[in-house]
């Protein structure tokens, strides 16, 4: 969530404040944070004009090289000279006498105009919402932006609370039409299988009758 004043933290109007452009940094005001330390000297050993790279002394040539098959061979590879030193260059200490970046100061802007209404936008084109949910189908629409919570509650009782039964109502229309154009016949052959299951049942009973003992009085 983001929160902060339409005017000075959002670029929706021009801003309250500018920088002075006829103020001038003063020709003694120290920006630098760091300089270099005073007191770091060059060591004696420090040696800044040998290369970088030097050939390998310890190179030889190999005693199985064949220079008919193998070529003319190159010479001892280049490698990194371990007495190499870049140009030196005294350490870093704070600035003592920094003074800060410094920002001309801010005026009154004379194109700022106050905007009572400013939250107010009659072409608002887009909502975006992003909401997590198990089950589809929720559908957003007459969305409000305010601030006024009394003004919502009064708006929804005659907007959403009227159309919230209504589409409740047509929901459950919608949903039994749906269930009944579900429901299939059942067909010719299931029929004909429940009846043959019917007739056999009817029959096991009828045996069962006949098999029982008839009490004499």
């Amino acid at each position: 969530m983001v929160k902060g004043h339409l005017y000075d933290d959002w670029e929706i109007t021009a801003p309250r404040k500018i920088p002075d452009t006829n103020d001038k940094k003063p020709k003694d005001w120290v920006d630098e944070r760091e300089i270099d330390d005073p007191e770091d000297k060059k060591p004696e050993t420090w040696i800044e004009n040998l290369p970088e790279r030097i050939i390998d002394p310890n190179a030889k040539k190999p005693e199985d090289w064949n220079d008919q098959l193998d070529g003319q061979w190159g010479g001892a590879p280049m490698i990194d000279n371990p007495e190499y030193r870049p140009k030196w260059k005294p350490k870093k200490v704070p600035n003592p006498a920094y003074k800060g970046i410094w920002k001309a100061k801010l005026i009154d802007n004379p194109e700022f105009k106050e905007i009572t209404d400013i939250y107010e936008f009659n072409d608002i084109g887009y909502v975006a919402v992003e909401i997590w949910q198990v089950k589809s189908g929720t559908i957003f629409d007459n969305i409000l932006l305010t601030e006024d919570s009394k003004y919502a509650e009064k708006l929804a009782k005659e907007t959403y609370e009227i159309l919230k039964e209504m589409e409740k109502k047509a929901h459950e229309e919608y949903k039994t039409k749906e269930e009944r154009e579900n429901v299939k016949e059942l067909p010719k052959e299931l029929e004909k299988d429940n009846d043959e299951e019917e007739r056999s049942h009817k029959e096991e009973e009828k045996k069962m009758d006949s098999k029982e003992p008839k009490s004499e009085l």
